[in-house]
């Protein structure tokens, strides 16, 4: 019985010992092949375009909410000229109906028309993000925020 126990014993120790000595191996031949990501898993950006507003009516003020929830304003990219005027709103209240931007909203950035081609840095917090059509209807803008 206790040769057994010691046979026993002696393959949990070989296989233990084989098995640190493989994942110190796989480690070694994966040194230098860094990530190219730039963020890590829990820090992506969320994205959204202003693309899908194109062909609208231009006539028509519009508030979209863009997230209901506390997050970082990333960036604005602006891919493609058109004639979409808008604001970005910290909507600290969630009450907006019909254009109505409440009084305890504060505005985190106003988009004029002329708004040249290129990428735009906010990295400004907020406790919900609305945008605001403020007039025209073609415009791609790239919007991109995290949690």
């Amino acid at each position: 019985m206790k040769k057994i126990v010691l046979i026993i014993a002696i393959i949990a120790l070989i296989i233990s010992i084989a098995s640190l000595v493989l994942v110190d191996k796989g480690q070694e031949e994966n040194k230098g092949q860094d990530s190219f990501g730039s963020v890590s898993a829990t820090n992506e950006y969320i994205a959204t375009t202003t693309a899908w507003f194109n062909g609208g009516n231009g006539n028509t003020r519009a508030v979209w909410q863009i997230s209901k929830n506390r997050g970082t304003l990333g960036s604005l990219v602006v891919t493609g000229a058109g004639d979409l005027e808008y604001d970005l709103y910290n909507a600290t209240t969630t009450e907006f109906t019909d254009g109505n931007i409440s009084s305890s909203t504060a505005m985190i950035a106003s988009i004029p028309a002329s708004m040249a081609t290129g990428t735009y840095v906010f990295d400004v917090y907020f406790e919900g993000l609305l945008l605001d059509v403020v007039a025209g209807d073609t415009a791609s803008t790239t919007i991109t925020w995290r949690y």
